[in-house]
């Protein structure tokens, strides 16, 4: 046995002046008695009264010795060598997925997953390091998100072969399975015995234009147990019932309900199966009827039939139609105003449709026109752009432009968009780069779907059902009005949070709990319906889960490592002064229950008790929060294909300059990713970091992984920055969502681009086909490619790997636009096999296959 701190035995001097204590005469005091009984113990003091005179034996002497000396050992901290397994690390990784609140299992599958990780950490060895991998104290209504979780932990622990991660879960899910990869570090702990469970999987509500109701509930209700299920179920409106019905179902079967009502203006429906299963959370379901509202849509036109009929048919809209010279710029008390045409001198904030125009302080610079534009792609997944194909669309004449502020295209064509969407703080547009009278856009059926949808993408007042109502976990995204910059939003706990704000939208990601959602601003409430809705969660029977094989990896060779005893005497120090203040106490009092009648008693008495709250807190090891001048940054290196060596070089240098300019105390870490994260140096003090020496694979860009890792790194609750050094091309997971999961934390995101430091790259963007063709029809194909510079390279065409055509191409390059885009046409017929190439106007480079882009020297 060692001491940490030997020079704390010299507080066991402190016994000589204790002792002294008992050696000093006592001072007596005059007291009239009227009894002889009590001339005993006054013979007693007197006794004592010489001055040094030979100690007896006190039991209170010997109880405070016995306490200081063992309080003395203990502040010395001794400890002694054991062997165990070191810095060993072991990660535990707990479900807090839905399903993980059934109850098949007493209390709750969560609580049985946090006995059995408590058992194995009481069944670790001295000196292993614990990391618990967990979102939240309780499981929460969410999808199951383990696989994030497991490559999380892979990432922490790096490649220390010693490191284990044991998963806490009711099933391994296919996600799961893909972030363990062939790591034989992980390890499955499976808890769930049945899957007993009748759940609603779907839940909408549309109009009814037939029969005596005006709307329809449609249902879709499984049975996931293995027992047939008879239960009811109730649909209500505002808390008012306005359908019952009762069910039998077969185990595994799926049942579609539909349920007519009629209804008064908007409301919440809510649908509740009253069922005895084992998870409540998918037996209630609910969805949001908007209230009417009007939008007020002003036009500006010389004259437009097209716009003015779209609009004027348009149920929602409010339309008023001024004449050009009657219009000064700005939204006067309109919610969406329309220009054609027309180009005020300046426009102002607000939300706008603009129709052939950009007026001069609109961020998009006109470069020009384009002649006869070929369209190239459209964004298919965008709201404005579902159900709307512009593969047909022709177009006599277009505005060549080039935005100048943050946005995104809808429709691209060769030489710059035609559809554009700008989205800056205070304005949002539509942007039609294109005169109606010049298209046949006005009579295809994409015309007023796409003004419809952009009405409505620019104002609030036009969300539909099913733009209110949401899975556990997606973000809500809604447009709010014009001036608004401040929203609350409650959750159906009952709890209010302040929601973001940001060009025009609200943003708020914490969706982990099934109910209603109330979204409040100065201009009114708007309500979003969250619900499970996810089968996978619902079906509770516990899934297999991947066999640990002995011998997989290398165990662990114990090492001598060093125990700490300072807490067994410190309880035992609390055990001799309770002794002793008991003994103490029933002195004064002469074994009656109360206080001293003396003063200097009672403080006595109640110092030895302070002592013992002293000692007993001690024991729990308390920290104090202490403010600290101290910033955590965590570097994240982008080492994926798409940077280059010099690139890569010139980050790091950046991160190793920034870590030598930090101040005393604070920390820097630094994170690798490309497919995947990993810690290369975990946050440590100083003002050097070393050069990154971890390997990941470079086919991705995964900066949601990279921003997770770094936010389950940094410490909570202290001030943490991270500070991201990548191209921005993320092609693998969803940023934006961790990103704002981040910040909420309180972290700050700082992003640093990567500098192009090559000189020549020709790019293969994409390979547009059509969905499907008949056999034997010919059919066309566009390959979008974009060259920095003009160069020559050989376009090559391959079906099944096997080539086909082949031909020498140009790319030219322009200095009045971005890198050129470039396209080419082939029609060809499918069984003989050959290839009619043609290619547009424009600059020229184009490849059928990825990997065949290569520009000659």
């Amino acid at each position: 046995m060692s001491f940490l701190q030997p020079l704390a035995l010299l507080l066991a001097a402190l016994s000589v002046p204790l002792l002294l204590l008992y050696f000093l005469k006592v001072r007596r005091r005059q007291a009239t008695v009227p009894s002889l009984m009590l001339w005993k113990p006054s013979l007693r003091d007197r006794e004592a009264s010489t001055f040094f005179q030979r100690l007896q034996r006190d039991p209170l002497l010997i109880l405070q010795l016995l306490a200081l000396l063992a309080l003395a050992f203990a502040l010395a901290r001794p400890a002694v060598t054991v062997m165990g397994h070191g810095a060993k690390r072991i990660v535990i990784v707990l479900d807090s997925s839905a399903s993980m609140k059934a109850t098949d299992v007493e209390p709750s599958r969560f609580v049985r997953a946090q006995r059995e990780a408590l058992g194995l950490v009481g069944r670790l060895g001295v000196g292993a390091e614990v990391m618990v991998a967990i979102r939240g104290a309780q499981p929460r209504d969410l999808p199951n998100r383990l696989g994030e979780a497991v490559r999380t932990a892979r990432a922490l622990v790096g490649q220390d072969s010693r490191a284990e991660i044991h998963v806490f879960t009711d099933g391994a899910h296919p996600a799961a399975l893909r972030g363990q990869a062939d790591d034989v570090r992980v390890r499955w702990v499976g808890v769930g015995q049945r899957g007993r469970n009748v759940a609603i999987t779907n839940l909408a509500v549309r109009r009814n234009y037939i029969g005596t109701y005006d709307s329809q509930a449609f249902l879709s209700v499984v049975n996931f147990s293995d027992q047939p299920e008879t239960f009811s179920f109730t649909l209500t409106l505002n808390n008012d019932v306005v359908a019952e019905k009762t069910l039998t179902l077969e185990p595994q079967v799926r049942r579609a309900v539909v349920m007519p009502f009629s209804h008064e203006g908007g409301g919440v429906v809510r649908a509740r199966l009253n069922v005895s299963d084992d998870l409540a959370a998918d037996d209630v379901a609910y969805a949001v009827i908007p209230p009417v509202r009007a939008i007020n849509v002003l036009l500006v036109s010389p004259g437009n039939l097209f716009l003015e009929k779209e609009l004027s048919t348009d149920p929602q809209v409010k339309l008023e139609v001024r004449k050009p010279d009657a219009y000064q710029g700005g939204m006067e008390t309109f919610d969406v105003v329309v220009l054609d045409g027309v180009s005020p001198t300046k426009l102002g904030p607000g939300r706008f449709v603009l129709v052939n125009t950009a007026p001069p302080d609109v961020p998009i610079e006109v470069l020009g026109r384009i002649e006869t534009p070929v369209i190239m792609d459209w964004d298919r997944k965008h709201p404005i752009m579902r159900q709307v194909d512009f593969a047909k669309i022709a177009i006599q004449d277009a505005m060549r432009v080039r935005p100048l502020a943050a946005g995104k295209i809808l429709v691209e064509a060769v030489g710059g968009p035609l559809v554009y969407l700008l989205e800056e703080p205070n304005r949002k547009a539509v942007f039609f780069g294109f005169d109606l009278f010049q298209s046949d856009l006005p009579l295809r059926v994409a015309f007023p779907l796409m003004m419809s949808k952009s009405l409505r993408w620019l104002h609030p007042a036009g969300l539909d059902q099913s733009s209110l109502s949401l899975q556990t976990g997606q973000p809500i995204q809604l447009p709010v009005e014009h001036g608004v910059n401040t929203a609350t939003v409650t959750t159906p706990g009952g709890r209010s949070v302040r929601a973001q704000v940001t060009r025009g939208a609200i943003s708020y990601t914490e969706t982990d709990e099934v109910g209603v959602y109330t979204i409040s601003t100065p201009r009114g409430e708007t309500k979003v319906a969250v619900n499970l809705f996810n089968p996978d969660e619902s079906e509770l029977a516990p899934k297999p889960l991947p066999a640990f094989v002995e011998g997989a990896r290398a165990e662990t060779v114990p090492v001598p490592v060093q125990r700490e005893l300072w807490q067994f005497l410190v309880l035992l120090a609390l055990v001799l002064l309770i002794v002793e203040g008991v003994l103490y106490w029933r002195r004064q009092t002469a074994g009656r229950y109360g206080l001293p009648f003396n003063e200097g008693d009672r403080w006595a008495l109640g110092l030895r008790c302070v002592l013992l709250i002293l000692l007993a807190t001690a024991l729990v090891r308390p920290m104090l929060p202490r403010g600290v001048d101290r910033l955590n940054v965590i570097y994240l290196l982008d080492v994926s294909d798409s940077v280059s060596l010099a690139a890569r070089e010139s980050a790091f240098r950046f991160a190793a300059q920034s870590a030598g300019a930090a101040r005393p105390g604070d920390q820097s870490g630094v994170i690798v990713f490309g497919e995947e994260a990993v810690v290369d140096q975990p946050l440590k003090p100083g003002n050097k970091i070393d050069r990154p020496q971890a390997t990941v694979g470079g086919r991705g860009t995964n900066l949601a992984q990279a921003l997770q890792l770094a936010l389950a790194t940094a410490p909570p609750g202290h001030a943490n920055r991270f500070v991201l050094l990548s191209d921005g091309r993320q092609n693998v997971g969803n940023a934006l969502a961790v990103a704002q999961a981040a910040k909420d934390a309180g972290a700050d995101i700082w992003y640093v681009p990567a500098p192009l430091t090559f000189k020549q790259e020709v790019v293969v963007e994409s390979m547009l086909l059509p969905q499907e063709v008949k056999f034997g029809e010919p059919f066309k194909a566009k390959v979008v490619a974009w060259s920095q510079a003009e160069t020559q390279g050989r376009l090559s065409l391959a079906r099944t790997s096997t080539p086909t055509a082949s031909r020498s191409s140009r790319a030219a390059s322009t200095s009045s636009r971005p890198p050129s885009t470039s396209r080419a046409t082939s029609s060809r017929k499918t069984i003989a096999r050959w290839a009619r190439w043609w290619c547009g106007a424009g600059p020229r480079c184009s490849s059928w296959r990825r990997t065949a882009a290569r520009p000659r020297p």
